[in-house]
Formats: C-alpha cells, structure tokens, sequence
C-alpha cells in the first residue's frame, strides 16, 4: 500500500512559490566575491530550514557573507541522490538562541547545475 503522507509541510512568504519544511544536509562550497577566484573557496556543512524552487533557507554553524556565490550540493531523504544548484547568498543573520546561522540564499538555473530535476521534486 502507498504510503501518501506529504515528505514536506508547505509554508509561504516572501519567496516567490511554496517553501517545503525540510532538514536536508548540505555541503555549500563558497566563492570568495572579492577575489573573483573561484579557486578559494571554502566548504560549509549546513542543514535546509526550508527550501522552495527559487531558494534556499539554511542553517549554517558560520555566517557566509551576502552576494558570495555558492556551489550547493543537497543530499536528498525523499530519493537517495544528490543534487548540484548554484546560488548566492541574500542575507545572513545570526540567531542567539542556537549560536547559528541562518542564510537566505536564491538559487540560479545553470548550465552545470540540477536544477532541472530540483524543480521537478515541487511539481
């Protein structure tokens, strides 16, 4: 028997289309803006609050900077894959309660991302 129980809890704001509630695990490689070198970079492991075709909203144990460009690689519960999506970082706000992080981040469609198939997991 299916199991027809929804994988996420919608929510809405301020990004464009639904936002899913999701705890996912995520590897972002940062793109240091002011050195324009895509070759220093660091890796950030960060968990997703909620995400949505358009975004990303995580958890992060360090703040990442607005405008840093960041390679995002999402290891996804609801199929056992990973997926590759580009993006950068909106805004970045320190919560006290928890000694994190949290970063906004509006994902890009690219060439060498999945964002094909992301944009399918919302259909």
């Amino acid at each position: 028997m299916a199991n027809n129980t929804p994988i996420y809890k919608y929510t809405m704001d301020a990004r464009s289309g639904q936002r899913l509630s999701s705890r996912e695990i995520v590897a972002v490689r940062v793109m240091h803006p002011r050195t324009n070198d895509r070759t220093s970079t660091d890796t950030v492991h960060c968990t997703t609050i909620d995400v949505s075709t358009s975004g990303l909203r995580l958890l992060s144990p360090q703040p990442i900077i607005p405008k840093c460009i960041l390679d995002i690689c999402l290891e996804l519960e609801v199929k056992p894959q990973y997926i590759l999506l580009s993006g950068e970082v909106r805004w970045c706000q320190h919560k006290m309660e928890t000694d994190q992080y949290e970063i906004g981040v509006i994902v890009y469609d690219t060439e060498s991302s999945d964002y094909t198939e992301w944009a399918k997991l919302f259909d």
